[in-house]
């Protein structure tokens, strides 16, 4: 009884964040429209996460299938424009100084990110739970961008903050990273 009672609650956890992440995927335009996502590039966006807070994406589900062909090197490129698009926005005074900026990364190493004006830290264990969630999805994502089977190590994930401030004081880092994350360079890649 008490197995069936745990496997039925597992079945609905399962099932809720499968449709959830149904449900993000199809509502992507949606959201897009209704300026809840805000992309600076075609798979870079932020959405609000709380109040003076910004979370940073790079691309979901429905991105990655609307771009087709998307590759490693397109997804760096993708991520450097939206950067630096991120920062024009900052600076034009569109996005306050002191907005905080947060987001979950895994396959940039952790100098990089710190160049371009982000602290790495651990997930937090809700963080962690956030990502198991979205395992899955990823996986599949990362299936597609690399064209085999691929799984991303839970070790690797980290979590990257910042504030709008620390982007633009850093701006000017910006443009030779930029460069090399749109060029073929896998030194970038942890």
């Amino acid at each position: 009884m008490i197995l069936a009672t745990i496997g039925l609650s597992l079945a609905w956890i399962c099932g809720a964040v499968v449709a959830f992440r149904i449900g993000r995927c199809v509502s992507t335009p949606l959201l897009t429209w209704l300026g809840v996502y805000r992309y600076y590039s075609p798979m870079f966006f932020t959405q609000p996460f709380g109040r003076g807070r910004l979370e940073l994406h790079l691309g979901t589900t429905w991105d990655f299938f609307a771009q087709k062909n998307v590759t490693q090197q397109v997804l760096l490129t993708h991520l450097g424009m939206g950067v630096k698009g991120l920062i024009e926005t900052i600076k034009s005074g569109s996005i306050p100084l002191d907005t905080k900026l947060r987001g979950t990364m895994y396959f940039l190493s952790s100098p990089t990110l710190e160049r371009l004006g982000f602290r790495v830290r651990q997930p937090l264990p809700l963080e962690y739970v956030a990502f198991v969630a979205n395992y899955l999805e990823i996986c599949l994502l990362l299936t597609l961008v690399r064209r085999r089977v691929s799984f991303i190590d839970i070790r690797r994930v980290r979590m990257i903050d910042a504030t709008a401030l620390d982007l633009v004081s850093h701006e000017h880092r910006l443009a030779p990273i930029i460069e090399r994350l749109s060029s073929r360079t896998p030194v970038l890649l942890s």
